[in-house]
């Protein structure tokens, strides 16, 4: 179904190759019934027994762009294509300038560019102004507002600096201690070493200790010793079963009674 617009006496449709427009009317509304209102329409469709019933759109009703001076409805509501204003009705030979809808948009237009002058003849300052009054300011000020800023800058290189020493010395430290460790490690390996050559047990026996100390002429039969008697040797936490038989083989050679 083309689309043809609610107007009055106007038989305009939207058909292929046409060129003019169509506006569905505003939902908004305040906007809505000045439209109406524009539109004169009577509910003659919805109820012929009542003509003057007022007109209720149904939702598919749309407006053509002739009954607009420009052409297209316009958001401004001092606009006078704010509403449809063009419309092909009876008019009186009286109506003066003020009803005419073209003289009323040359109006509007014409306020509309002295305001645009108007507003730009007393536009703000310009950019350099805008310079010259940020590079000008009080005195005052500007002592206000570069105070801070040095100090706190100062503040904060001391700070820095601060922190930077407190570093050196924590490294210093640190290589400190990691060199002492070090040391106590070489020393504890150093000691660990004297203690198993200076001592006696049967993991370091060789046949001279194990005559010396035992009677027994080679570190062979002593241990053929050991696997006799071993079975019979309770174990110590303190002491392997080897050492314990060394132990006593060398208070057996020395008469130690304790």
């Amino acid at each position: 179904m083309p689309t043809s617009c609610c107007a009055l006496n106007c038989t305009n449709r939207k058909d292929k190759g046409s060129r003019k427009k169509f506006f569905r009317i505003p939902a908004e509304p305040g906007r809505r019934a000045a439209w109406l209102r524009a539109l004169k329409r009577s509910d003659f469709e919805q109820g012929k027994k009542n003509p003057t019933a007022a007109w209720t759109p149904r939702g598919h009703e749309r407006v053509c762009s002739d009954h607009f001076i420009s052409g297209n409805p316009s958001k401004d509501p001092a606009d006078p294509d704010y509403v449809p204003s063009l419309f092909n009705l009876p008019t009186s030979a009286s109506c003066n300038r003020s009803r005419n809808p073209v003289a009323k948009k040359d109006r509007y237009m014409r306020a509309a560019k002295r305001l645009r002058v108007s507003s730009e003849n007393e536009a703000p300052p310009t950019s350099l102004n805008d310079e010259e009054m940020i590079a000008d300011p009080p005195p005052e000020s500007v002592e206000t507002l570069r105070d801070p800023l040095p100090e706190s800058v100062e503040t904060l290189r001391e700070q820095l600096t601060k922190v930077q020493e407190e570093k050196c010395k924590l490294e210093q430290f640190c290589e400190s201690l990691q060199s002492e460790a070090d040391n106590l490690r070489e020393e504890r390996d150093h000691l660990q070493e004297q203690i198993k050559k200076s001592s006696t047990s049967a993991s370091n026996l060789t046949d001279a200790k194990c005559k010396l100390f035992t009677g027994i002429p080679t570190v062979a039969l002593f241990m053929f010793v050991f696997r006799l008697v071993s079975d019979f040797i309770a174990p110590l936490k303190s002491m392997c079963q080897q050492d314990q038989i060394l132990m006593t083989l060398m208070k057996l050679r020395l008469k130690v009674k304790c």
